[in-house]
């Protein structure tokens, strides 16, 4: 109304006064605007920060242990090769239960976090404010799908029911046995599992697959917390 009885008066001095004071006080107003979408933006972000850096301090005692098993497994699946190379068969028949028992493991790893899998969920991974943080994160993913297409053809090769080495052992019935070294296996025909041997090499190869990729992922999940503690 004030610049309407300016412009009626022929007031142009007071017309671009009010003129001015719009402008600004909407220049203000979008700024205080932006400037709150941008606290409320770095509010989630730190929440989301925290909750994956959270999750990868649970995670990375996870890989320890799991680095640790994949370890112990390809140890035991080489040495199980040794020994059948050798041709002899060993007089110490628990050890050889233990060793085929073993060595027939293929460790599954964790789920992804909640926080990582809420992050792709909500398309938010490219939003996040560090680009270090961002690459160790992609890095994460993709060793996890890696795993994840090599323990499907790996499981299949390792838990067929048809292979070789199946036929050169028998194990219990009982889920129990399972849980002891070595007790799951009742019996083993020794010149069978010389004639496994080949599919205990494509085994031991899978495994050692398996371990790398979870000594890298253990490696990422330092980047990633890493990150996070630069940021604080």
């Amino acid at each position: 109304r004030r610049i309407t009885k300016h412009v009626k008066d022929q007031n142009w001095f007071a017309v671009g006064i009010d003129f001015c004071i719009v402008v600004i006080g909407v220049f203000i107003g979008i700024q205080v605007a932006n400037w709150n979408d941008a606290q409320i933006e770095t509010r989630a972000e730190r929440v989301l920060q925290h909750n994956i850096q959270s999750d990868m301090i649970v995670l990375e005692g996870e890989f320890d242990s799991i680095i640790e098993r994949y370890d112990e497994t390809l140890n035991s699946t080489g040495e199980l090769l040794d020994l059948l190379r050798s041709g002899e068969e060993p007089d110490d028949s628990l050890r050889v239960k233990y060793l085929i028992w073993r060595a027939g493991y293929y460790h599954e790893f964790p789920a992804f976090p909640p926080s990582y899998t809420e992050l792709l969920s909500s398309g938010h991974l490219g939003q996040l404010s560090s680009p270090e943080l961002r690459r160790a994160l992609i890095r994460f993913g993709d060793q996890y799908n890696r795993f994840e297409r090599n323990a499907q053809v790996a499981k299949s090769a390792i838990l067929d029911p048809t292979s070789a080495h199946a036929a050169a052992a028998q194990f219990s019935a009982a889920p129990a046995k399972w849980t002891s070294d070595g007790s799951a296996v009742e019996s083993y025909d020794w010149q069978k599992l010389v004639d496994a041997k080949h599919e205990l090499q494509i085994w031991q190869a899978y495994q050692f697959e398996a371990y790398t990729l979870a000594k890298s992922i253990r490696d990422s999940i330092d980047d990633i917390l890493s990150s996070l503690d630069t940021q604080k």
